[in-house]
């Protein structure tokens, strides 16, 4: 997923630069773009790292930080083409985020765990009833 979103940013930043040609491009920008995509990389990987082994919502967001310090330090160079990587570097990573949320919530194990949580209330209710009545049978 990490690859695949990282290949979509690729394409996006070619399309801005299709749609938009940089007038004097030389190599060193060229390495740049590159380098945006391998940091892109990273910050997915973290990102995932935080959904993965935290419980904070706040930490997922902070990987999202190092993209845009990229892109802004460029604002001299690319004045509004560095806004639009810089939406772009976002839009990809809050889709991957959602994505992993959505499956993080989904997974079968938290699934059986309710289930059982589930079962074991109705299991309680069952025996504490059995109780009830049987107590009421000793009564009589």
């Amino acid at each position: 997923m990490n690859i695949i979103l990282c290949i979509a940013y690729c394409l996006c930043i070619d399309m801005v630069n299709i749609y938009k040609p940089i007038a004097h491009m030389d190599i060193s920008m060229g390495i740049l773009f590159r380098i945006g995509v391998i940091l892109m990389f990273l910050t997915l990987l973290m990102g995932m790292l935080a959904v993965r082994f935290t419980k904070r919502k706040y930490l997922m967001a902070l990987p999202m930080i190092i993209p845009i310090l990229l892109w802004s330090a460029y604002i001299g160079v690319f004045p509004y083409r560095s806004f639009a990587y810089m939406g772009i570097s976002v839009l990809i990573y809050l889709t991957y985020m959602a994505i992993l949320w959505y499956y993080n919530n989904k997974s079968p194990i938290r699934q059986e765990s309710k289930n059982m949580a589930i079962k074991l209330k109705r299991h309680k209710g069952l025996t504490i009833k059995e109780k009830s009545h049987s107590s009421a049978e000793s009564r009589l």
